[in-house]
């Protein structure tokens, strides 16, 4: 933030609605450290004065449940697929083979193993 927003950050906790403290229990930081934001005496990083700005239309309880959500879809996107064993088939199922040949042909028929019987 420029040096002349260091005193808004408290502006927008004020708007918010919402403590030093209950905005270092939010951010997992301490209550000094908001206050020398808010006091000017620390930079305040620009995390921060968004948080402070969100809050201002959100409640602090919305955005824990919506940080949550987003961090889930991060991880979830981080994993590799993982595709249900149902919808993989073996190239020679007949679920895999193709219905026409590029020349338009029907695909000749899959053959069946001859059952044994007793």
């Amino acid at each position: 933030m420029p040096p002349h927003a260091q005193t808004e950050f408290a502006a927008f906790l004020a708007r918010a609605d919402v403590s030093q403290a209950a905005f270092a229990r939010l951010t997992g930081l301490t209550p000094r450290q908001v206050n020398n934001w808010a006091r000017g005496r620390a930079t305040v990083p620009t995390w921060a004065a968004i948080l402070a700005v969100l809050l201002q239309d959100h409640s602090p309880e919305a955005l824990t449940i919506a940080v949550e959500e987003a961090r889930q879809e991060v991880v979830a996107a981080q994993q590799p697929s993982q595709r249900p064993v149902d919808s993989l088939s073996a190239p020679w199922s007949s679920a895999a083979a193709p219905r026409s040949s590029s020349d338009g042909r029907a695909p000749p028929p899959v053959r069946q193993s001859p059952s044994l019987k007793p």
